[in-house]
């Protein structure tokens, strides 16, 4: 029955046949254009790259990427409430996200002292709150690619436990 676990071709398929019913629940609701995309770069951000099972990828590949996936998999064990509950785990892989970003941010104004850390995250933060609808509508995405995800995952431990070998 270890057949029954998806691999993360298998959550890229599913999430990709159904992003359309998102497309569409978006139009649905008569939404601005470019909240499609902002939806779109959020759902394919979490298919992609940054998804529940980014704790295993480091092991796995992505490249560039390897640094700053592997104090995550450190932190976030497989399957575990922090990596695969509905809401909380992606509120938490933002948040990471966020961390790397105001780390990446503050490095570069140490190396490149003409920045100003202080100007730079005050200007990073008040463009999000400015621009609440940006972060609202990728996250939206992010977070149904997620549920995704995750409900997949837990179907198919339901399945495993009712057909086992």
């Amino acid at each position: 029955m270890e057949k029954l676990l998806p691999t993360g071709r298998t959550h890229t398929k599913i999430n990709i046949i159904i992003l359309p019913i998102f497309i569409i629940g978006l139009y649905a609701i008569n939404t601005q254009k470019y909240h499609y995309l902002l939806f779109l770069s959020g759902f394919l951000f979490s298919t992609l790259c940054f998804n529940p099972d980014t704790d295993i990828k480091p092991k796995k590949g992505l490249s560039l990427f390897k640094i700053f996936f592997y104090p995550y998999s450190f932190l976030f064990k497989h399957r575990s409430w922090s990596s695969h509950s509905i809401f909380f785990s992606s509120t938490l892989r933002i948040l990471y996200l966020f961390g790397i970003i105001i780390l990446i941010v503050f490095l570069s104004c140490f190396f490149f002292p003409y920045y100003d850390y202080n100007s730079v995250s005050e200007r990073f933060f008040k463009f999000l709150f400015q621009n609440k609808n940006l972060f609202l509508f990728s996250f939206s995405g992010y977070f149904f690619a997620d549920t995704i995800h995750i409900l997949l995952d837990k179907f198919s431990s339901i399945a495993k436990f009712l057909y086992p070998k």
